[in-house]
């Protein structure tokens, strides 16, 4: 399918599940379902230890699927389905692109997106040359303070995998936002990629974080033998010689 199809899928089946209740309502419980759905993916196919992290997410998941009936459930798999393949086929900001399309956003408050392509030119122009730092230390961490849907972090996944390096292993993250819709976009998205790192639900002007989680892949490389101690400290700004800060 092309990025068109995809999109029109996504939108049609938005519009049946958001049919009895208002837009923004049904977008903000569909990422949070969908985010809480791909964190729980390696505890339900045994690749990790259900653990405190599991059983309190659970719980947020059948908290916010118990409004909905089977029926709109099917559309809610529906919208899953589309975003993960939309992602895994063309690793763009896909969620975000909805978001902004449905008009969902505050834009009363100035909530507008980086458009994919001006966040892909400057992670080009920021990260060039980030291949010879990854070959020379092994891996470059990020750290994203206003992530939106996640878009910078994706981007610049793409320009290291143009550089010739996995991001899979080779680029460590940490991304913040204030808004809970978009800490949900985030993490479903740079989970659905592969894409190991931390989102926070967090201020990063104000110093505040509500809730940090780490991404399936961050989780199973620390599984095995990985060091937590390689991200950044929330909030705080990297200093290593090895990080890189968009």
């Amino acid at each position: 399918m092309q990025a068109t199809d995809h999109a029109k899928q996504f939108r049609k089946a938005f519009d049946r599940l958001s049919y009895r209740r208002s837009w923004h309502d049904a977008f903000r419980d569909f990422v949070e379902i969908a985010a809480c759905t791909v964190h729980q993916e390696p505890y339900f196919y045994g690749h990790l230890d259900k653990d405190a992290d599991y059983h309190r997410i659970e719980q947020r998941y059948l908290d916010t699927i118990k409004k909905y009936t089977p029926d709109e459930i099917e559309h809610i798999v529906t919208l899953y389905s589309t975003a993960l393949m939309a992602l895994r086929a063309d690793s763009v900001d896909f969620l975000g692109q909805q978001y902004m399309d449905l008009e969902v956003h505050n834009k009363h408050n100035g909530e507008f997106f980086t458009p994919g392509s001006v966040s892909r030119m400057m992670a080009q122009m920021q990260m060039h040359g980030i291949g010879k730092l990854i070959a020379a230390k092994g891996y470059v961490t990020l750290q994203e303070p206003a992530c939106g849907a996640g878009v910078m972090v994706i981007e610049a996944a793409n320009v290291i995998r143009e550089e010739g390096h996995d991001p899979c292993v080779s680029m460590l993250f940490q991304a913040i936002d204030v808004n809970r819709t978009c800490f949900n976009m985030a993490y479903f998205q740079l989970s659905a990629l592969r894409l190991p790192g931390v989102v926070i639900h967090g201020d990063t002007l104000r110093m505040e974080q509500w809730e940090a989680r780490a991404t399936p892949q961050w989780k199973m490389m620390q599984k095995h033998g990985v060091s937590a101690a390689l991200l950044p400290d929330a909030i705080q700004p990297i200093t290593s010689a090895q990080s890189l800060n968009l």
